[in-house]
């Protein structure tokens, strides 16, 4: 019976889920559309425009439109946390300033504080493709 118990424990205690890394996100932040993957260090994390923000100036307030962004930029090592509510990081956002990103792991919510301001966004898991105008 005792061994019963322990194998029920064991069972109960494995069955739930760890992360299975990496996490993929699309995020829409304003205007702009990221792809995000998050690794279990900051090293293996990786923040991309969606092509559609390539060069494009005439996207005014687009954060993500330099070209640095469509090959990807690492969060910076110190700031990178994940916990069961969240995941934070930080990197340099267009022309240099510190950008904060924390994203609702319970919601899916993202906020973005830099140039003094706050931007606010929504997350999807996976990365998602953008076939057609949607208007």
């Amino acid at each position: 019976m005792k061994n019963l118990l322990l194998i029920l424990a064991l069972f109960v205690g494995n069955s739930f889920s760890e992360d299975e890394y990496p996490i993929e996100l699309t995020c829409e932040v304003g205007v702009n559309i990221i792809y995000v993957s998050i690794g279990e260090t900051g090293d293996q994390s990786l923040v991309k425009a969606h092509p559609s923000m390539r060069g494009n100036k005439l996207l005014d307030g687009a954060l993500f439109r330099k070209e640095k962004w469509q090959k990807g930029v690492k969060p910076r090592k110190t700031s990178f946390n994940i916990t069961d509510e969240v995941i934070r990081f930080s990197m340099h956002v267009d022309g240099g300033s510190l950008g904060f990103f924390i994203i609702s792991r319970l919601n899916g919510n993202l906020s973005l504080t830099g140039y003094g301001l706050l931007v606010n966004g929504q997350c999807f898991k996976g990365f998602k493709e953008y076939k057609q105008k949607k208007f």
